[in-house]
């Protein structure tokens, strides 16, 4: 039921000129739901500090972009905490607000407090900054408006780091080919491109009765009518076929990190098979679909740039 009403409420706000302006102002800039946004990434960004650290790539002294960062100033800090250099947000519509500065500090602060201790006191002093433009000017960071993903405002060769997180996935498929190609260009040779797609349905995260990948069983017509538009649009295209796009512009794997059912944690490939299915029923578009890629709700893909 909760699903039915929020993807009623959506539906309606979606086909409506401004409607999907109008949801967000009011969820993020009103009600203050990008609180949650701080939450998530004082979870996730201390392992991905990590996995770097794993796969032999030093954050200290690399030069960052974030795609999407949202509309908290949470990655303008931890870029600069786990780098100490200037890094680059690209957002695609909104801009960082100012509501969310003191909690921005306090998750990077405690989040990655022990793995970068350096700087901790200047970001934990950042609570009482007057805005995202002090963030900025502390971190050495710069804010790029209204980006258009095929046209990214950087320099070739411009960043040793490229990463979005949840953006992938709202990208018409043609858009998302063209966004990559843009990540490749403003790579360093030998820097890393990292990604992380969701594949669950947006309206599992709102009711987690349903199927994480309920997308999969609408055929196209329908599904074009109940999510194509701007709130509830996602592009379908499973792990495999994100690999191969990722390969066909020249990038080599370093690792693709597959979350699954029912724990919803990143596991190895043996352990991927051993999880539950994301859809039990599929069109008939989706069930050439791998055994991997179904039990995969999420997918984080790592890829260098050759040197």
């Amino acid at each position: 039921m909760r699903a039915f009403v929020k993807g009623a409420g959506l539906f309606a706000l979606g086909w409506t000129p401004g409607g999907p302006a109008l949801y967000r102002k009011a969820t993020r800039d009103w009600m203050g739901t990008q609180a949650t946004h701080v939450d998530k990434l004082s979870r996730v960004v201390p392992g991905y500090a990590r996995l770097f650290d794993s796969i032999g790539f030093h954050l200290q002294g690399s030069r960052v972009a974030i795609l999407d960062p949202g509309l908290t100033t949470y990655w303008p800090m931890a870029c600069w905490l786990l780098t100490g250099e200037q890094s680059e947000h690209l957002q695609l519509e909104a801009r960082f607000l100012p509501k969310y500065v003191s909690r921005s500090a306090g998750g990077v602060a405690e989040s990655l407090r022990g793995i970068v201790d350096d700087r901790v006191a200047t970001i934990e002093s950042l609570r009482w900054a007057r805005g995202p433009a002090d963030v900025l000017s502390a971190c050495h960071a710069t804010e790029h408006h209204e980006v258009d993903p095929s046209r990214i405002p950087l320099k070739d060769a411009s960043v040793d780091v490229f990463h979005s997180g949840g953006t992938l996935e709202h990208f018409r498929p043609m858009k998302l080919e063209e966004q990559i190609q843009e990540a490749v260009r403003v790579l360093v040779p030998g820097g890393i491109y990292s990604a992380v797609h969701d594949h669950r349905d947006h309206l599992y995260h709102a009711d987690k009765s349903m199927e994480p990948m309920n997308h999969l069983r609408h055929a196209e017509p329908v599904y074009r009518l109940l999510y194509g538009h701007r709130l509830l649009y996602h592009n379908r295209i499973p792990p495999t076929r994100v690999a191969e796009l990722l390969k066909s512009v020249g990038l080599e794997q370093v690792a693709m990190r597959r979350m699954t059912l029912p724990d919803q944690k990143y596991v190895s490939d043996e352990e991927v098979m051993k999880a539950n299915v994301g859809c039990s029923r599929l069109t008939a578009r989706h069930r050439s679909m791998s055994e991997l890629d179904l039990r995969t709700v999420a997918c984080h893909y790592l890829y260098r740039k050759p040197a």
